[in-house]
């Protein structure tokens, strides 16, 4: 399940034109088919390593946070395939940095996602019952 849109990166990157310029590898004016659905499954499978161990993937309803990962994630990539020389910064580099620790938080039970979130398991959780057979106690 994707978490951003093709729109909002679009928009998020300044208009269709100029996402379609980053995506047009070989400057024929075409971007390559189904290449932005990849970078957005891509990075919203990134978001998904983060947090299958402590919620139930894919996510849904989505929330606002992994939403926005998946988002500056995907810009990133664009950026990174669009580099124009070693020392060029991508300016979606530290925003996605953070938002990788922030996600790495969420993993460690440091932060929540948010206020309805359902984990996927407890952690060490042991059920223990009486057993109808012989009265002793199970695990």
């Amino acid at each position: 399940m994707n978490y951003a849109t093709p729109q909002l990166i679009a928009d998020e990157i300044g208009g269709w034109p100029r996402l379609n310029d980053a995506l047009d590898d070989d400057g024929d004016g075409q971007v390559e088919p189904g290449l932005l659905d990849r970078l957005i499954s891509s990075a919203s499978c990134a978001v998904d390593g983060f947090l299958q161990g402590r919620y139930v993937t894919p996510l849904n309803p989505v929330p606002a946070l992994a939403a926005e990962a998946a988002l500056v994630f995907t810009i990133e990539k664009i950026y990174n395939r669009r580099k124009q020389g070693p020392n060029e910064k991508n300016p979606y580099e530290e925003r996605a940095s953070e938002m990788r620790k922030r996600l790495k938080r969420i993993s460690d039970r440091e932060e929540s996602l948010d206020a309805q979130e359902r984990p996927a398991f407890r952690p060490g959780a042991i059920i223990e019952r009486e057993s109808k057979l012989n009265g002793s106690i199970t695990g």
